[in-house]
């Protein structure tokens, strides 16, 4: 979800945007040499989340005027280049998308979208590639986990994170919110799994190279058939 600056106070926009600082320069340091290795794989997702962006529905006008909504792509750059690199790369690139579609005055609102579209399902993706690492090594499950499951549940909790900085900054009434604004993410987030889970299935069948996150060792090495146990 976008936001105009305006709809919250100066030092909330200064907070968040020196949060996003000091987390961008936490994972820096280990996005850097997955760039370096992953370079085509992460540019590659870089250019389908900057699609995702772009795939914009905004009211035209009334109480909602000022919020548009977009998929994320996040999660699928997240298996494509790892979790730093993908958090990295959005956040730079969430600065031209906010100057290009909101315009520039609306740049100091760049820290507060990034913790709220692009932290939670960044969360929701570790969590997937835990319980992935935890569960059989089945190419189904990874891909429904780390697919389906981490985009749908990164949507919803990122809604879920804009609904409380517009409650908490005043902008919208909890009926308002819970009746207007919120319900659209449960609508995103079946377009969000649907299009991770089948780009990640077509890349690993065509092109595993740009998933890697994904091992043909653990998941593809054919299995020593067993006739006595």
């Amino acid at each position: 979800m976008n936001f105009p600056a305006h709809w919250f106070s100066a030092p909330i926009l200064l907070a968040a945007n020196l949060l996003c600082l000091l987390l961008f320069a936490a994972a820096l340091r280990p996005a850097l040499p997955a760039l370096r290795q992953h370079g085509r794989a992460a540019l590659a997702g870089l250019m389908l989340a900057a699609l995702c962006w772009s795939l914009r529905a905004a009211p035209a006008g009334g109480l909602l005027e000022g919020i548009s909504y977009h998929l994320l792509g996040v999660c699928l750059l997240s298996l494509m280049a790892g979790i730093p690199a993908a958090f990295c790369l959005l956040s730079l690139l969430m600065l031209p998308y906010v100057w290009l579609w909101q315009g520039a005055e609306n740049l100091p609102v760049a820290g507060l979208q990034v913790l709220a579209g692009i932290v939670p399902p960044l969360l929701c993706a570790a969590l997937a590639r835990h319980l992935v690492r935890k569960l059989p090594r089945n190419l189904f499950v990874y891909i429904f986990v780390n697919g389906f499951f981490a985009a749908a549940a990164g949507v919803l909790l990122s809604g879920a994170a804009a609904g409380l900085l517009l409650y908490g900054a005043g902008v919208f009434p909890l009926p308002i919110l819970q009746g207007s604004v919120l319900p659209v993410f449960f609508l995103i987030a079946w377009g969000e799994a649907f299009l991770t889970g089948l780009l990640t299935a077509i890349f690993i069948a065509l092109a595993p190279q740009l998933i890697t996150t994904f091992s043909d060792a653990d998941y593809l090495r054919p299995k020593p058939r067993q006739i006595w146990k």
